[in-house]
This record gives structure tokens, C-alpha cells and sequence, in this order.
């Protein structure tokens, strides 16, 4: 059924590394689809629908009614607040679904881009809708996984997620820039640069999930039979969540990690045709392409899952009686449907693109046409530094083509200089 909506815009050659890139995306595909169709599914039959709270620190006498609050009023009169109040809810396992539903309209923009996608990797050495994808999802994971380890205030969220986006947007850049000599070393500059928002973000979350657990495995249930006068029964985390977080972190990492091997470890090392014993024919973007797209289907996969499971549980509510966090009085509920609707609309935005910018695979070209001379002239110079570690016996008939459209330029203004 896909093949037969995407048409000419599957790679003819089935030995060719454009159709090992359609199988994989392919398979990402597929891969997501059938997790979010089962992530939604078992929302639908869960007994107690785990929602992630958005809240605010609300400031003010702990109780003006009750003066047995009042020693806590005077011991904390220069910074009093009343607590974390929940503003809003939103259900846990659709975000979840959501996440990998973007994840699954990625990889289908990307099929449809068709020889646009394929010229990008093999030419270009960028592939944009990855580092759009990323720039929306990676900020949806985060959110999900900030509010898990009770990240949930509203400023750290924004916070967390804006650091998540920037991280995106340096990478994107750092692609763009690429090893083009007039920008000497920004490429490495602002790959080392999305660093920093990456670890940032990281931050607040590991720090309030390590407290949490340090305070449940302490302190938890002496304070709890102080204030309820009875012994908490039944209450346990088991071992493994309390490193989940760290798994989670060092999951995230796979991705950078891949990005410097792309960019800068394999490009440095012409003569090798293979890492890890993975084989990827001496281009290290092909390499590092195929990486990503595994990851996407591995890595976010068991990322998904491993949230996921946090729907499983039971309402906290029972343990707290009475906490104003979990009194739903001005909560605003943020309903699936709004969730589905945004998706919908992302869907419609992401598939007009990709089919108004998409190519037949025989279309696939080296250099775009242009009116813009300088645009011209910036893509004849990029030919060029692609040549340089090329052999002539081994160019394709596409990079003949170009080449020759190349000479016809130089022979019609013999004037005309081009760096390289």
C-alpha cells in the first residue's frame, strides 16, 4: 500500500545505499505507527488514567485560619508559599502516543519528500526534516519526562523544553554550516554549543528525581505517619525506577554521539569503509543517516515504552488525601481530542509541504536551479568541494550531468572565480 501511494518516488536500484535508506525509513515507519495505534489503544483500557500536572507555586500564609500553621509561617515568613498547585492536566499515555505519531510523520515526510530526500543525503549532506522533527518532538519528550520526576512547575517546564528546542536549532545550524571553509570552525562551534542547553535541561530533572527518591527511601514515611497519624501499608518503588532516570539521560545521548561521529571522527578517516563493523563505503553521512534512523526506531521506541509504564499505577490520590496538588477545583483538563486536533493539523501542515517539495527519485538532483546568482554561484562552489575527494571513473551519470552544466557556466564567463 505505501509503495503504491509513493510511486515514483522509491528508489529504482535495489542495491543502491538511496533504497537501504528507504527500507530503514521504511521501517521507522511502521515501527511507530504500531506504537502509537497500541499506546493509544491500552489508554483506552486503563483503570486509572495517570494524568501529568502542570503547576504553580502559589505564595502566602500556609493557613490563615488555623493558628496551629503558625509556626510554620514563622519559620518560613520570608519566603512563604502554600505549595505546588496544579493548574493543568493532560493524560500522560496520549503525549506519550503523540510522540511517537511524530516520530511516524517524520519518516513518512521524508518518503515522500522522494528524490528531494535522497539528493539532500548524497549531495547536500543535511537532512532538514529530521532537525524539524526533532525540534518538536525532542521538547515533547522532555515535558513528559520533567513531569514524570516531578519537574512540573511551569517556569522549570518552559525552561526545560526551550533548552531542548535550542539544542535542535544549534544542531540544524551546525549542519547547515557544515565544513565550508568561510566558516572555518563554526560548524564544531555550535555543535559544542547545543551542548549546553542539552545538559541544562537534564539538570533540574535528574536533581528533583535523585531528592525524590532519596526523601522516599528516608524520611517518606515517618513524615507521612506524623501528619496522618497512621502507618503508610502497600507503599513501595521498586528498585529499578529508581534508575530509570539515568537510563533515560544516557539513551539521549546515543544521538549526539552519532552526530560527531557523521561530522567530524569518520569524515577524518577517508580510508576506512566500515565502523563497529557497519559498512558505509567510505561516506560517513550516509553512515551517520543510517544511524539516526535506527535510533528513531530503537532508541525512541524503548524510550516511549519505558514512560509508558508510568501510566501503569495506581492514583496517588488515595496515599494524600486532602493535598491541594491533586485538588482538581481550577485544574484546566486538557482533553485527548485537543491533543488528536493538534496532531491533525500537524499532519495537514507537514504532508502539504512534503508533497508540494517532493521529487520523483529520477528527479533527484545535484545542484538546485535558481535565478539567484548568488544562490548559483554558492551551489557550483559546494560541487566543487564535493569533487575534491571524488575519482573521475567513479562518478554516477547524475554527477556527469552537473559537472558538464558546471563547465558550460565556466566556458560562458571565463571571467567568473570560484573558491574552493
Amino acid at each position: 500500500m505505501l509503495e503504491y501511494f509513493l510511486k515514483d518516488k522509491i528508489p529504482i536500484d535495489k542495491q543502491s545505499k538511496d533504497y537501504e535508506l528507504f527500507k530503514l525509513n521504511r521501517r521507522a515507519l511502521y515501527a511507530h505507527l504500531f506504537n502509537f495505534i497500541l499506546q493509544i489503544g491500552l489508554y483506552q483500557f486503563q483503570p486509572f488514567q495517570y494524568n501529568l500536572r502542570i503547576t504553580e507555586l502559589e505564595y502566602g500564609l500556609s493557613d490563615r485560619n488555623e493558628t496551629d500553621s503558625n509556626d510554620f509561617n514563622k519559620k518560613n515568613f520570608s519566603r512563604l508559599n502554600k505549595g505546588e498547585i496544579t493548574r493543568f492536566k493532560l493524560p500522560l499515555a496520549i503525549i506519550i502516543g503523540a510522540f511517537s505519531y511524530m516520530s511516524f510523520l517524520g519518516h513518512l515526510s521524508i518518503l515522500i519528500l522522494g528524490g528531494k530526500y535522497y539528493g539532500w543525503i548524497e549531495y547536500q549532506k543535511i537532512n532538514y526534516v529530521r532537525w524539524i522533527e526533532y525540534f518538536i518532538s525532542s521538547p515533547t519528550m522532555m515535558l513528559i519526562i520533567a513531569s514524570i520526576s516531578r519537574c512540573n512547575t511551569k517556569s522549570i517546564l518552559n525552561l526545560i523544553t526551550s533548552s531542548s528546542a535550542i539544542t535542535m536549532a544549534f544542531g540544524l545550524i551546525s549542519e547547515i554550516i557544515k565544513d565550508d571553509k568561510q566558516y572555518g570552525y563554526l560548524s564544531k562551534i555550535f555543535f559544542t554549543l547545543g551542548v549546553i542547553p542539552f545538559r541544562s535541561s537534564w539538570y533540574p530533572i535528574i536533581k528533583k528525581f535523585s531528592k525524590s527518591m532519596k526523601y522516599v527511601d528516608g524520611e517518606f514515611q515517618k513524615d507521612y505517619n506524623q501528619i496522618y497519624n497512621k502507618e503508610i501499608k502497600d507503599f513501595d518503588i521498586p528498585s529499578f525506577v529508581k534508575y530509570t532516570i539515568y537510563l533515560l539521560y544516557g539513551l539521549y545521548h546515543f544521538f549526539p554521539i552519532n552526530m560527531w561521529l557523521q561530522r567530524f571522527y569518520l569524515p577524518k578517516r577517508p580510508k576506512r569503509t566500515k565502523f563497529l563493523g557497519i559498512k558505509y563505503g567510505n561516506d560517513p553521512y550516509f553512515f551517520g543517516e543510517k544511524g539516526f534512523i535506527y535510533l528513531s526506531f530503537i532508541s525512541k521506541a524503548t524510550l516511549t515504552w519505558m514512560l509508558f509504564s508510568g501510566t501503569v499505577r495506581e492514583d496517588e490520590n488515595k496515599w494524600l488525601t486532602g493535598d491541594d496538588y491533586y485538588n482538581d477545583t481550577n485544574v484546566t483538563n486538557i482533553s485527548q481530542w485537543w491533543i488528536y486536533g493538534g496532531l491533525g493539523l500537524l499532519t495537514g501542515v507537514s504532508l502539504y509541504y512534503a508533497r508540494k517539495n517532493g521529487l520523483n527519485y529520477n528527479e533527484k538532483k545535484l545542484l538546485t536551479t535558481s535565478k539567484s546568482r548568488n544562490k548559483s554561484s554558492s551551489n557550483e562552489s559546494f560541487f566543487l568541494n564535493y569533487l575534491k575527494n571524488k575519482k573521475i571513473e567513479n562518478l554516477s551519470n547524475d554527477e556527469i550531468i552537473e559537472l558538464n552544466k558546471l563547465l558550460d557556466i565556466i566556458n560562458n564567463d571565463k571571467s567568473k572565480k570560484i573558491e574552493y
